[in-house]
């Protein structure tokens, strides 16, 4: 039962986000979007949270035990220092 279950739930999953999929890379958009408008550089606001994310990622990369130090921190103290 299981296993259908999951099944069943693959071919909704599918059904619901391959219609999104087609949309967003295989149609061709209304209009001639990118001849009229052409393309830009995106605003300072929505670019430097991405660089401070990706920033962040390649920091942690190459030095991961810090939140592994604070995840024991955590445990340790929810669980009364057990651990």
């Amino acid at each position: 039962p299981i296993l259908l279950v999951l099944g069943i739930s693959a071919l909704l999953n599918a059904g619901y986000f391959l219609p999104v999929i087609y949309r967003a890379f295989f149609k061709r958009p209304e209009g001639d979007v990118t001849a009229s408008a052409g393309f830009k550089e995106a605003p300072a606001i929505m670019v430097i949270p991405i660089m401070i994310t990706a920033a962040g990622a390649v920091a942690l990369f190459f030095k991961p035990s810090v939140f592994l130090e604070l995840a024991r921190l955590v445990v340790k103290g929810a669980s009364g220092g057990g651990f």
